[in-house]
């Protein structure tokens, strides 16, 4: 697995970062929100939307892009962590 981001959104309250994998993207999120998830990280496949290797800060649209499509849109293969509840 390699560890380097392709992709990172984050403020001080919170953000997410994506990682390319044998066999899908990881998705890491971060909060700092009480009531939200932190340190939830999941598995997406990659698909014909998200292939190996796609440009993660191409436009998707006029509104976001592919990075920000892909933590929203893409199904879940599989959570590799659950995270936490901030309180």
């Amino acid at each position: 697995m390699q560890t380097n981001t392709v992709f990172e959104r984050g403020s001080e309250w919170g953000g997410y970062s994506i990682h390319p994998a044998r066999t899908g993207w990881i998705v890491s999120q971060w909060s700092l929100v009480q009531g939200t998830i932190n340190g939830r990280v999941t598995l997406h496949a990659y698909t014909e939307r998200f292939p190996r290797g796609a440009d993660l800060d191409r436009r998707w649209n006029d509104y976001v892009v592919t990075g920000e499509a892909l933590r929203e849109t893409a199904p879940v293969t599989r959570v590799i962590r659950r995270g936490h509840r901030v309180f």
